[in-house]
């Protein structure tokens, strides 16, 4: 904070107390479950979980933290103290559900798609995977077999198997018959 100070000079030098000017501004430390949440400060990303800054600008703040699969906490009204330190320790939501892929033969390349057609995430059988609620298109692809395409929905915190035994891909294969005279 400004201090404002009389002084009285005179010929010579001049000698004043230490001047102590008092803390415009505060500590902010911030730790999530699950780490890497992205930190929003009055609308502006400040850095990621687990997040610490000793010179945040005292008053009143709109926080948010955002995390890939898990619900946003936005708008959070926060405090910051002249010469304070606010601690926060949040906890994310998760917003995803679970589906394991297994495959025969496994190695089978996974990808998900929704429903526009936009690829959301590859990956190789077996595999579990991590998604946001709603309907998406699952499709297994190997060299030498054919594809399959599968439907998946996907519920919050639910888990679910696409069994080895549901996806066999059907070996592309066929037989050659070569006659030769003489």
């Amino acid at each position: 904070h400004d201090k404002v100070l009389e002084l009285t000079l005179s010929g010579g030098t001049n000698k004043f107390k230490d001047v102590k000017l008092l803390p415009k501004f505060g500590s902010l430390q911030i730790s999530s479950d699950p780490v890497g949440a992205e930190v929003f400060l009055a609308d502006e990303k400040v850095g990621e979980t687990p997040y610490s800054n000793d010179h945040v600008l005292s008053g009143s703040y709109l926080l948010s933290l955002r995390k890939p699969l898990y619900l946003p906490l936005e708008n959070q009204s926060v405090e910051i103290q002249d010469g304070g330190t606010l601690p926060l320790k949040l906890k994310l939501e998760a917003n995803f559900g679970e589906t394991r892929v297994e495959s025969t033969p496994a190695g089978a390349a996974i990808k998900v798609l929704e429903s526009s057609g936009s690829t959301v995430l590859t990956d190789t059988s077996p595999a579990t995977l991590k998604l946001e609620p709603g309907a998406y298109r699952l499709l297994l692809e190997k060299t030498g077999y054919a594809a399959l395409e599968f439907k998946l929905n996907v519920a919050r915190n639910q888990k679910q198997t696409l069994s080895g035994a549901a996806a066999t891909l059907r070996k592309l294969e066929g037989t050659v018959t070569i006659t030769a005279t003489p």
